[in-house]
């Protein structure tokens, strides 16, 4: 009896529901458009939090940049000396079931990691980042790295990839 002891397969169907009707799809143009209907919501309820977004289109060969700034992140940009001296970008890649790659720019603190920035896009190559880090650059606004904007800190460091 099924209702008693389910099989795997029966978690996975559920679990999929679930999943679709509280988040959206997962990919393609379907989770494009979840996304770009909870992406005005999330801006009305935060609205001092900057978010630029480049739509994904194949013909053009444009990738999926979204660049996030909260309002936290924008404080330790204002408040913290140390954003204008040193940042470090970490890189998440391989992001779920759509390979999107996961940037977070970061300065330090006595009390660990402070965030300044994130980057999410949809690969690696030179143009991409270069679009994705200039969009982050337009969210973080005048009091960037503590008034150094788009000079942005004096070292940046990264880990090899």
């Amino acid at each position: 009896d099924r209702s008693k002891c389910p099989r795997r397969g029966d978690f996975y169907n559920l679990y999929t529901e679930f999943c679709k009707s509280h988040f959206g799809a997962k990919n393609g143009e379907a989770m494009l458009a979840a996304l770009d209907e909870k992406l005005p919501k999330l801006m009305e309820s935060y609205p001092e939090m900057s978010m630029k977004k480049q739509d994904y289109d194949e013909e053009k060969n444009a990738p999926f940049i979204l660049a996030i700034v909260t309002p936290l992140m924008k404080r330790v940009h204002l408040m913290m000396k140390q954003s204008s001296e040193l940042a470090f970008i970490d890189s998440s890649s391989n992001m779920e079931e759509l390979n999107l790659r996961v940037f977070l720019v970061c300065t330090h603190s006595v009390a660990g990691a402070l965030p300044l920035g994130i980057l999410i896009v949809s690969d690696e190559r030179t143009a991409t980042l270069v679009e994705g880090f200039t969009l982050l650059k337009n969210c973080m606004g005048e009091n960037a790295f503590i008034g150094r904007q788009s000079l942005g800190p004096m070292v940046i460091i990264t880990a090899p990839s």
